[in-house]
This record gives C-alpha cells, structure tokens and sequence, in this order.
C-alpha cells in the first residue's frame, strides 16, 4: 500500500510539472490505477462502518452524477465525475487501512520532496532556462510560473511545501532542521516569485491556524517572529533601504487589486448563469464550457474544449455554476467539516500539514478554483487530506461508555 500510493502521487505532481506526452494519457493512466486500487479494495473491505463516515462525500458524487446526466456537456462531465470517484475512493482505502499512520507518513513526505524538487528546479530555471520559468501572456505582465506553466499552479505547490516543511516533520533520515529550512526558504520565494497574492492570504491564514493549534510554545513563536521582523525593518531604515514604487506595483499588482483582476466581473456573469440553472449546474467540471457558450450556440460536442477548460477563479462560484445549490452546499459542507474534524479529533496533533493544506486550500479557494475538479495534484492533495480528516475517530476517552446495570438489591430482611 504504502509503495503504490507513493508512487501514485509522486506520478501526479510530475504530470502537471513535467511538460512531455499527453497530461490527459498521464492523468488517465495514473487516476484509471487507483479507481481500480480503491475500488477493489472497497469491495474486499466492504463494511457499514466507512460508508457512514464519508456519507456527505457519496451524496456529493450522487449529486455530481445527477448533474453530468443533465448536462449537455455529459460525456466530459461524467469522465470528471469518475476521475474524482478515482481520487476518493483511493483516499479511503488508504484512510482506513492506515490507522498506524506509515501510508500517511510516507505520502506526506513522497509530496514535500517531490515538490520541493520541482520548485527548486524551477528556482534554478531563472538562471538556465529563463522564457521556460516565466509566463508573459498573464494577468500582471511577466510573472514566474517555474515548471507549473501558470504562476497560480506554482503557487499552489508552494503553498503546500510551506505546510509539510513547517508542520509534516519534514525530514532526510535523521537530518531534520536543515532540511526544513530549505524546504521553506524554496516555498517562500516561489510564492513570492509568483506574485499570486490570493496564495499569499492562503498561506498566511493557514500558517497562523495551523500554528495556533499545533505548536505548543505559539507565544514565544510568534514573538520571536515579530522580534526579527522588528528588527529587519529596524534595519532598512537605518541602511535607508526603500523599495522604489515601480517595484512595489509589480510585485502586488497594485493597478488590479479594485476589480481582483477582472475576477469581480467573472463571478457577476457567473452569478446570472447560475440563475439559469440553479440546482444542479452545467455539469460537474462543465461550468467554464457553459460560461463560453450562449443560449444560441451550444457546444455542438462535449469533447469540445475540453483539452483547456476555462476555470471561473473561485472554487465557490465554480462550484455553484458547475453543480448548483445542491451541489454546492455538500461541496461547503465536506470543505467545513474535514476541517472541523481536524481541529476536534486530531488530538495528538499528527496531521498538521494536512490540516495546514485544507486550511490554505479553502482559504485560496475564493481567489481561485483549487478545489476542483481532481484535474491537478493540489486538488487531489485537498480530497485525500479531507477524506483523512472524516477517517478520524472519537478519542477513545470521550467516547460514550456503555451503561453498566446497577446490582439488584438485594431482599429486605436478607444479611448483606
């Protein structure tokens, strides 16, 4: 178990970062393995027990399926609807067959090199391939994209490594510390190289959350993170160190923070579409074909764009275009409730890189449509780390004790 599933995902960061063959031939091999792997493990394990506690993810995929039947986009649909059934149903056989946590342990760390490997890479590629590391036809002028293509994937990734390096006990055999600040010195500056400002909040929220509930001595973490910050910017202005304006308006896009990047008008249409079909969607991945469309011109093929599917930057708002209501109230629920299970059943606090990647991931979820379609490992990562989160059980000290019968008293008169 614990070889495949490195592999598996090992596999899924190189089909988004290696540019050679067909994504769609890697994706399909890879995802077609573990729908057979979780599927049949499913059926060997078959039990009352995990259905009930992934009930809200099935009622998704029911809903997800319904919605592809309606779609007149159903055959990619469908084929999205069977990828994220490929994802989930792996993620489960990997939850409930882990409970001594080694699969865990290793798909964590299989994530953090692999990722830190290609951002590193891509850190390198602005001195040795410098036009493949960087993107020109995005928002924002040229920005960093490193091997991802988009500076949004990059980030994705980034943000990611910055959560197994500070909370996954991130480490190579017994060399921990060095390790751990490589790992985050290379997210930090991918995520500041990339300028996606919608991952930096991400991070930002997610680090704090994380560190609050996992990391017993905060305080003094947190102090000594004000007393350096203190101290640098005590620094510049002594040295007299000022960033010139040109350099801040093109590292924070300042120009494009009214309109978030023409996201605001994105999401108004978005919004009318849904009120065209407001329960059950476009079809579940199908939401961007139908935004593309009109009512007088319809994709005469599901096939039809498929290969570059537009994304609405907004998991939410995709969510609600892709689905409906139906769908995406199951959809916030699963997102709400993996983290709440976290926060109350995590007790020995072993997953705080998973709780960081759920976190980071729902929050940059409102700037960009992360949690999606099981298309890119990031999102994967968020469905695996969800179905770990409604995997955990009850400490067994809260657990509610059987009743024990009170002894019969015993008969007036008898000698006791």
């Amino acid at each position: 178990m614990k070889a495949i599933a490195v592999l598996l995902m090992a596999l899924m960061v190189a089909k988004d970062a290696v540019h050679i063959g067909d994504r769609f031939i890697m994706r399909g091999t890879i995802q077609g393995a573990c729908l057979l792997y979780g599927l049949l493990w499913l059926l060997v394990n078959l039990r009352a027990g995990w259905a009930q506690r992934y009930l809200p993810v099935w009622l998704y995929l029911l809903v997800l399926l319904a919605s592809a039947a309606l779609s007149e986009f159903f055959a990619y649909s469908a084929l999205e609807v069977l990828s994220l059934l490929s994802v989930v149903t792996f993620s489960i056989a990997v939850a409930e067959s882990a409970r001594d946590l080694p699969v865990t342990a290793a798909i964590r760390a299989a994530t953090g090199w692999t990722y830190l490997i290609v951002c590193a890479v891509s850190l390198a590629g602005i001195y040795v391939m410098h036009d493949l590391v960087y993107q020109s036809d995005v928002a924002g002028g040229k920005r960093f994209s490193g091997l991802f293509g988009r500076p949004a994937m990059l980030g994705e990734a980034a943000g990611i490594l910055l959560g197994i390096a500070l909370f996954g006990r991130f480490r190579w055999r017994n060399i921990r510390l060095p390790v751990q600040a490589a790992a985050v010195g290379v997210a930090l500056l991918c995520l500041l190289l990339t300028g996606a400002r919608t991952f930096w909040v991400g991070a930002l929220a997610a680090a704090l959350a994380t560190s609050w509930l996992y990391v017993r001595a905060r305080l003094k973490v947190y102090l000594g993170i004000a007393v350096v910050a203190a101290c640098g910017l005590l620094f510049a202005t002594v040295a007299n160190y000022h960033v010139s304006e040109a350099s801040q308006k093109k590292l924070l896009r300042t120009e494009s923070i009214g309109n978030l990047t023409g996201r605001t008008e994105v999401w108004a249409e978005a919004l009318k579409r849904v009120a065209e079909r407001p329960w059950l969607g476009y079809g579940f991945g199908a939401g961007g074909l139908g935004m593309t469309t009109d009512n007088t011109m319809r994709l005469s093929s599901p096939g039809q764009g498929s290969a570059s599917v537009p994304t609405l930057h907004n998991g939410y708002v995709q969510s609600l275009v892709d689905s409906g209501i139906l769908g995406t109230a199951l959809y916030t629920l699963i997102i709400l409730f993996a983290i709440w299970r976290m926060v109350w059943r995590d007790r020995r606090r072993e997953f705080g890189a998973e709780f960081f990647a759920l976190t980071f991931l729902a929050v940059s979820n409102m700037g960009e449509s992360v949690i999606f379609a099981a298309a890119t490992f990031p999102s994967i990562f968020f469905w695996y780390a969800a179905i770990l989160a409604l995997s955990l059980r009850r400490p067994a000290a809260t657990r509610r004790q059987p009743a024990v019968a009170a002894p019969a008293p015993a008969p007036r008169g008898a000698f006791t």
